[in-house]
């Protein structure tokens, strides 16, 4: 079984931006983008949205592990080419 790294992680968050016509979020001034939480203290991954101003974000998915984060966009990558 092979390491997942942070690079895993980002080029898996910038394919599934693809897939959403996602942009990613540069701040919290970002209304409607998306952010990259990769937070090992708290078990891993998750993708995020920014919704106002005041930084308050939606969670887009539940954390997962960093593998597990990985394969999920494979499996939303390969059920939308279908």
């Amino acid at each position: 079984m092979e390491r997942t790294t942070k690079a895993d992680i980002q080029y898996s968050f910038e394919r599934w931006l693809g897939l959403v016509n996602g942009k990613t979020a540069q701040s919290y001034q970002d209304i409607g983008g998306y952010q990259l939480d990769n937070n090992a203290i708290y078990g891993g991954v998750r993708i995020e949205q920014i919704v106002n101003a005041h930084g308050a974000v939606h969670d887009v998915t539940r954390r997962m592990k960093p593998a597990q984060f990985c394969e999920a966009v494979y499996f939303m990558e390969q059920s939308l080419s279908k």
